[in-house]
């Protein structure tokens, strides 16, 4: 495994190509989501979901991209923890 990817930079690099980001929110049409969930407040737009049994499934569907390699940022409140699964 190579923890800086193929690019060599460590961690969130502020660097763009002039592109606006795109921002895919679990309220959007781009998110959808499979088995069990809980929504519950705090988070990004004041609220985020909750798998409470771990078993459900998300997904953020991006479009308009070309070939290449992108950054990819997630964000959950600190009363949360991520599960081994989270992808």
């Amino acid at each position: 495994m190579d923890p800086d990817g193929p690019d060599n930079r460590l961690g969130y690099d502020a660097t763009s190509d002039g592109s606006p980001p795109q921002v895919v929110d679990d309220g959007d049409a781009a998110y959808t989501e499979s088995g069990i969930w809980n929504t519950m407040p705090g988070g990004f737009q004041n609220d985020h979901r909750v798998s409470p049994n771990g078993s459900g499934s998300a997904t953020y569907t991006f479009t308009g991209l070309t070939a290449g390699t992108y950054q990819l940022a997630a964000t959950w409140p600190a009363t949360e923890t991520p599960r081994p699964t989270t992808q």
